[in-house]
């Protein structure tokens, strides 16, 4: 197909060559949604309520994570400290350095 025949066959402009109105948009819809992200799936999960109970997935994994802080674990104790204090704040000490001595100029020379 030669230059002019392209040019011919996209006259309207855009991809199929029916073109668009002046300031129409050639996406008007925008990018399709994506699936739902693992945050939103975990969320959906924790928020079920297994038969028999009244709690949803997540009391009921708050409840065992408890249980490992009570019997010593010493994991659960810091997740739950984390998550109801607050991570405990690092702290950096930074000391001066000494300056460097000067050096001495590097002198390369190209031969031939």
């Amino acid at each position: 197909m030669t230059v002019d025949k392209q040019r011919d066959n996209n006259e309207g402009g855009g991809c199929t060559g029916k073109g668009w109105q002046k300031g129409q948009s050639g996406n008007p819809n925008g990018r399709p949604p994506k699936d739902r992200c693992l945050r939103d799936i975990l969320t959906a999960i924790g928020e079920e309520t297994p038969n028999g109970t009244e709690a949803t997935r997540i009391e009921l994994l708050c409840r065992k994570v408890y249980e490992q802080a009570e019997i010593g674990q010493r994991w659960a104790f810091e997740f739950i400290a984390d998550r109801t204090e607050g991570k405990a704040a690092t702290r950096l000490e930074l000391k001066a350095m000494e300056p460097l001595p000067p050096r001495e100029p590097t002198i390369i020379r190209f031969v031939d």
